[in-house]
């Protein structure tokens, strides 16, 4: 009884990878392709960590291939996520930032 517990409660933590891949995948596609900023900064940079730490954790002191698998898929996202998150904050900002510079004079030295 107790060996087929543990036999399900592995697929249903599989599953529950699987469920929050799909919502990193949402989230890369907002991102991505419609350029919407749907991840929260400071939340996913938090999250990163935790994760890269689980991730790292898992490799070194777990002899889990399952949960180093899932730990790996869910810090890559997660990791990802952060950095289109950034890249779109970024280049979201830089044309405001060249329209409300005052183009330098010919004569300039720095031109």
């Amino acid at each position: 009884m107790e060996e087929a517990f543990l036999h399900i409660l592995s697929y249903c933590y599989a599953f529950a990878g699987a469920i929050g891949i799909t919502a990193y995948l949402v989230t890369i596609r907002d991102l991505h392709f419609y350029k919407k900023m749907s991840a929260n900064l400071t939340s996913y940079i938090i999250w990163s960590f935790t994760t890269g730490t689980t991730f790292l954790y898992s490799l070194f002191l777990m002899d889990d291939l399952l949960f180093q698998v899932i730990a790996g898929i869910s810090f890559g996202f997660c990791f990802l996520v952060l950095v289109l998150a950034l890249r779109l904050r970024y280049s979201m900002q830089m044309p405001v930032l060249l329209q409300t510079e005052k183009p330098l004079p010919p004569n300039s030295p720095l031109v």
